[in-house]
């Protein structure tokens, strides 16, 4: 088939539409994505509120076992200089 044959049973598949349905139909589509748009857009910002929470939660978290892990040490190495003097004194 040639370029003309090929470009004319195009045409001829395609439906017949007026340019105001096609326009009509473009319109359409553009607000249907504005809406999923909005839709994702509220769903994004619930997620990162949540996230926000959670990481902010975690971070709290975190902070108080390390605070929790260095005081034992602390105490730890309170008691063993303790222990160290004690045994220089003895001396």
């Amino acid at each position: 088939m040639s370029d003309k044959e090929n470009t004319q049973t195009s045409v001829e598949k395609q439906p017949n539409t007026t340019p105001e349905l096609d326009m009509k139909s473009v319109l359409d589509r553009i607000q249907s994505l504005e809406r999923e748009k909005s839709t994702l857009a509220t769903e994004l910002q619930n997620k990162d509120a949540k996230l926000h929470k959670f990481t902010e939660s975690k971070r709290v978290e975190m902070q108080q076992t390390l605070d929790s892990v260095i005081q034992k040490w602390l105490q730890s190495m309170d008691t063993k200089v303790c222990t160290r003097d004690m045994l220089l004194k003895s001396h």
